[in-house]
């Protein structure tokens, strides 16, 4: 009936006085999970007739054959589950959900805590001295809920997922390093990179372009608001290209090394100069290809960009492995603007050396011995003529 009004009608032959809910249910058309009733008699007063003891008939009454017969149908409500997210032993959230069926989406559990997409989530249930967790489908979307589902209570655990190694280098590199490395500019307004090692000092590439004794800007969110830093040149190392600076402003840091190898992963951060905001470094990545005839120098892929030069260098895990320098011809069998990365170990005192006697001695003679300090012979733009005595 649609109201007062017969909306369809049919005729039914019955071998007895008994018609079961799922023919009823095919006759009209109705979804399998329709509730049923069938009845009789006046509008006023209507009767129902009973179903048998399986609950799939229902027994017709007494005089069936000469009789109409109504039905009434309407969807069942949906059962309603309870899901929760605990802090600690209090409940911190807690929705009602009502399910069509014995399964629920992850992402409809994410989305009903507002729980970020990549979250990785568990329902639980039972006692949580001895938990039970939801198994999901085959398709790892849905989370298949136990018998008896509908008069239980859930609990969402959840967390995101761990980055990949890549990710947390980079993460460990911008916690440890972003405050330690600089933009600097040296003479003629040439550009390029540094980082603070210990004992105050900044190690970045000679060819930048340096002076010994004159004072050069660097800028970095490391400097902690200062606006005018400047760093003074004390060392000038042009056969293997590098440069040391000092200034009482800046920090007294701690510092640990860890070397390269052929086929190592390794990132440098710098401040590069093609259009790239240069008030914080950026970093780039590439893979170690090889070591030069010098047993100093490494050479790397994809290479550097401009501004790089002087840049600290790090392995997959975060550690400092180097610097971006470039190194002399005579021991490249390269080009002299080919840059490259300098192997540094640890020494006594100063922290990182060369991995070479020669540099090693430039190195320990101007900072533990108290020696003059020692530039080697020019090779270009940026060269210092050694002072009297040196050797």
């Amino acid at each position: 009936m649609d109201g007062e009004l017969v909306a369809v009608e049919h005729k039914v032959s019955l071998p007895e006085d008994a018609i079961t809910q799922e023919a009823v249910k095919k006759l009209f058309s109705l979804p399998l999970a329709t509730i049923v009733t069938l009845r009789y008699g006046d509008n006023e007063k209507p009767e129902w007739c009973k179903l048998d003891s399986t609950g799939s008939r229902f027994l017709l009454p007494e005089g069936w054959p000469t009789m109409e017969f109504v039905v009434d149908s309407r969807t069942p409500p949906q059962p309603v589950i309870r899901i929760k997210v605990m802090d600690g032993e209090l409940v911190a959230v807690e929705h009602k959900v009502s399910l069509p069926e014995e399964a629920i989406t992850q992402e409809a559990v994410k989305k009903l805590f507002s729980l970020p997409l990549a979250s990785i989530v568990r329902l639980r249930y039972g006692d949580n001295e001895k938990p039970e967790w939801c198994n999901l489908d085959s398709t790892g979307s849905r989370f298949l809920l136990p018998y008896g589902w509908p008069t239980m209570e859930f609990v969402v655990d959840s967390c995101l997922p761990p980055p990949p190694p890549q990710t947390r280098g980079v993460s460990k590199i911008l916690n440890d390093w972003e405050n330690r490395v600089f933009c600097i500019q040296g003479r003629g307004g040439m550009l390029g990179s540094c980082v603070l090692l210990n004992n105050k000092r900044i190690f970045t590439a000679a060819h930048i372009s340096f002076k010994l004794g004159d004072f050069y800007p660097i800028k970095g969110p490391g400097l902690k608001g200062s606006v005018d830093v400047r760093v003074r040149c004390v060392l000038i190392c042009n056969k293997h290209d590098f440069a040391v600076l000092v200034s009482d402003a800046l920090e007294d840091l701690p510092l640990s090394t860890f070397a390269l190898q052929r086929g190592s992963k390794y990132f440098m951060m710098g401040y590069p100069t093609n259009g790239v905001d240069t008030s914080w470094p950026t970093i780039t990545k590439g893979i170690i290809e090889g070591m030069m005839v010098d047993d100093i120098h490494l050479v790397g892929t994809p290479g550097s960009k401009r501004g790089y030069s002087g840049a600290p260098v790090f392995d997959d895990s975060g550690r400092f492995s180097g610097l971006l320098i470039g190194g002399a011809a005579d021991a490249l069998d390269h080009d002299k603007n080919h840059e490259l990365l300098c192997l540094c170990c640890p020494i006594r005192y100063y922290g990182p050396g060369i991995l070479k006697l020669s540099m090693m001695r430039c190195l320990t003679s101007t900072f533990v011995s108290g020696a003059p300090v020692i530039t080697s012979p020019p090779m270009g733009r940026g060269a210092s003529p050694p002072p009297p005595g040196a050797g």
